[in-house]
């Protein structure tokens, strides 16, 4: 087959959008008042702008793998193993209102090919079922559900599909094509289009008649892929971001062959003055996993985890797709329904009053000094009002007169990005004693930048000042905010010996109990670390005191923790390769208790290659119920996918593994994974295998190998 050059293949993907972007160039220059400055570099179309602006949405990880207790699935699975009892998307949707999303983003289609709509062009789908008698379909439902609670309906369709048998030939092309012409026109208007990228190293996707369907069929939709065309991934799955994001990137559209010339770092920041519009969407979960697992139970992020996930990634400018889970029944947990409440009431608490918004507003720079670009539309709510500077002015400074003092912890700045993201690095100045003292600095702002102070800050003037910009800045709104609510969720920490200290706020009430399930019986008052050599799950329950002045998200906050056994006389038993030429690298690293360092395995010209193991001496006979394997946390090179695990009785007899499979999602979600033993062996000697390597290195590592005993 002859190859495209890619800049042709661009050229014919820019033309299929050229009606949209004719448009948007026409209303942007309309809306611009006389003396505008031009639009600096990439900038966003009508259908991008809006869905920037819809700033979180929700995610439903819902299907085959919810029924199987998997994260990825094989193809082989049967329909007749989907079957839950009560599907109700009215109360997904209820949830997304009530927080203060936009939308819902549904897995149509996962990796394992089974189809939660009846498509026509696989038997792998709900349509033979025991749901419904074979006569549901969950994406009508959810449409549904959707346009009653006034929100965006958005799908996933996974590219990869492990049960279809055209996969990995050029007539996968035609079958794909066909499945996202169904779900594009069966069920309304699609806010947004989901191309995961795994398994995209299995298939060569003719990206170009995709995006043009696409276009056909719902010329709105954003389309997410890796690297675009609309919407990138944001380069992580844990709810971090970088200090830069720039909404521009200098390649174009989805991933060829595998392969893609963005590392997830550079996916988080961006191309500085890049060629295309591509702003990031940072995806993450209320759990540790996408889909059900009954495990996971009671461990939803905590309050304070999440709001700094919010700031994290809705405050350096992206869209964050927030997952749900729900369960066999078809319904989101209550505990996880209950959190995101949570969550949503406190946003909507931090960001009720704008301490700015009745404020004098002056500069020493402004365009023309035309009142069109005067520094008071910063605080007029008006996102299109904005303040700029004269061509060839890069730096300014905006000063806040609040006419008495407030007290405040934030602030939120909005560059008008309709005429291109530019600002790239700015500091913010108040008033305290007599002097101006920096109480916050960041870099790009983009569609919307939140810098959070380390302190409550009271004053009567705030300044800002722009230190670099790639043009003359434009801003369109500042705001100043305070969060009111002082309690975090303790810190709970673990010892060598096993013991679990809590570390505790005054004025609050700590009380514990280890118990697998809730409700608790009894709780115990905590006075002291607390015993637990062998693990377990840990209750903890926060209250006020008598005399709290700490404000509380709600009267008791419950957290849980689950711990495996202590690792105190563990010894390494054999190991096949380790990195000695520096001490973080060897084996012992791995049963240290210290996430920080790590066993890493040979680096040389000579690589040994898999399987790579280490055995361990947990020090007397227990009885094994499972293991945790936590990958090396300061790089993403070595990782483990696939594995096999051992027990022992004498360290010398293995026999065959208790457990064996695949870390599914390592490499773009390298958490701690927690595996549970298909049946319990009462051993003193386990062995960790790595058979393969993600992205097929030849090296593994391992920050911590721990074990779950059972009682």
């Amino acid at each position: 087959m002859q190859k495209v050059n890619p800049m042709i293949k661009n050229l014919v993907y820019c033309l299929t959008l050229l009606p949209f972007l004719s448009l948007t160039v026409f209303e942007t220059k309309a809306a611009e008042p006389q003396g505008a400055p031009k639009p600096f570099g990439a900038v966003p179309s009508a259908h991008q702008l809006a869905w920037q602006e819809t700033e979180w949405n929700m995610f439903v990880h819902f299907g085959m793998n919810t029924f199987t207790d998997k994260e990825w699935g094989t193809g082989k699975e049967k329909p007749e193993w989907f079957n839950p009892t009560s599907v109700d998307c009215r109360q997904w949707a209820k949830l997304a209102k009530e927080v203060g999303m936009k939308g819902i983003v549904i897995t149509a289609k996962h990796h394992d090919g089974f189809c939660l709509w009846p498509s026509q062009y696989t038997e792998h789908s709900v349509k033979n079922s025991p749901w419904k008698n074979g006569k549901g379909d969950i994406l009508r439902e959810l449409s549904n559900a959707c346009k009653e609670f006034g929100l965006n309906f958005g799908v996933y369709l996974s590219p990869w599909d492990m049960h279809e048998k055209t996969f990995g030939s050029d007539a996968y092309n035609t079958f794909y094509k066909n499945q996202l012409t169904e779900v594009l026109t069966q069920y309304g208007k699609v806010f947004e289009l989901w191309h995961d990228g795994a398994g995209s190293d299995k298939q060569n996707f003719d990206w170009d008649s995709i995006y043009a369907l696409t276009r056909k069929h719902q010329p709105e939709v954003i389309i997410f892929g890796h690297q675009g065309p609309d919407a990138r991934w944001g380069g992580s799955e844990h709810g971090a971001s970088t200090p830069s994001h720039w909404h521009t990137l200098n390649v174009f559209g989805g991933i060829t062959k595998g392969v893609s010339p963005l590392s997830p770092a550079e996916l988080q920041l961006g191309c500085k003055g890049g060629k295309y519009w591509t702003p990031a969407e940072h995806d993450n979960s209320i759990r540790t996993r996408w889909f059900y697992h009954k495990r996971d139970d009671h461990n939803s992020h905590s309050l304070t985890k999440l709001t700094n996930m919010y700031h994290n990634l809705i405050g350096s400018s992206g869209v964050w797709l927030w997952n749900f889970s729900p369960d066999k029944t078809g319904k989101i947990p209550q505990e996880d329904y209950n959190r995101a409440l949570e969550l949503g009431n406190r946003i909507k608490a931090i960001y009720k009053v704008n301490y700015i918004k009745e404020s004098t507003v002056t500069s020493n720079e402004i365009r023309g000094n035309l009142p069109a670009f005067s520094p008071a539309n910063l605080v007029d709510g008006d996102k299109n009002s904005y303040w700029t500077t004269d061509d060839g002015v890069t730096k300014a400074t905006v000063v806040f007169d609040l006419g008495k003092a407030k007290t405040f912890d934030r602030m939120v700045l909005k560059e008008y990005i309709k005429l291109g993201q530019r600002i790239e690095e700015f500091v913010i100045e108040a008033m305290l004693d007599g002097n101006w003292k920096q109480v916050g600095k960041s870099t790009t702002i983009g569609y919307k930048r939140i810098v959070v102070f380390k302190n409550h800050v009271t004053t009567n003037k705030v300044r800002l000042r722009i230190l670099k910009s790639l043009a003359s800045p434009v801003l369109s709104e500042c705001g100043l905010y305070l969060n009111s609510t002082v309690f975090k969720e303790p810190e709970i920490s673990r010892f060598a010996d096993g013991s679990v200290q809590i570390k505790c706020l005054p004025e609050l009430i700590y009380e514990y109990a280890v118990s697998k399930t809730l409700p608790v019986k009894s709780w115990k008052p905590y006075t002291k670390p607390i015993a637990m050599p062998v693990g377990g799950t840990l209750h903890v329950k926060v209250t006020a005191g008598p005399e709290c002045s700490y404000k509380l998200p709600k009267k008791e906050v419950l957290l849980r923790r689950v711990f495996g056994m202590a690792n105190l006389n563990w010894k390494i038993l054999s190991v096949d390769s380790q990195e000695t030429l520096k001490e973080d690298g060897r084996a012992i690293n791995a049963i240290d208790g210290d996430p920080k360092t790590k066993w890493l395995t040979q680096w040389s010209e000579k690589k040994p290659n898999h399987p790579h193991h280490i055995a361990i001496d947990l020090g007397k006979m227990v009885k094994v119920s499972g293991f945790s394997y936590l990958p090396r946390t300061d790089a993403r090179t070595g990782h483990v996918e696939c594995y096999e695990f051992y027990v022992s009785v004498d360290g010398k007899n293995w026999g065959q593994p208790v457990s064996k499979g695949r870390f599914d999602n390592m490499k773009n979600s390298p958490h701690q994974r927690d595996i549970k033993c298909d049946y319990i062996r009462k051993a003193r000697y386990i062995k960790f295998v790595s058979t393969a390597g993600v992205d097929g290195k030849s090296v593994a590592d391992a920050a911590e190998i721990g074990v779950f005993i059972a009682d």
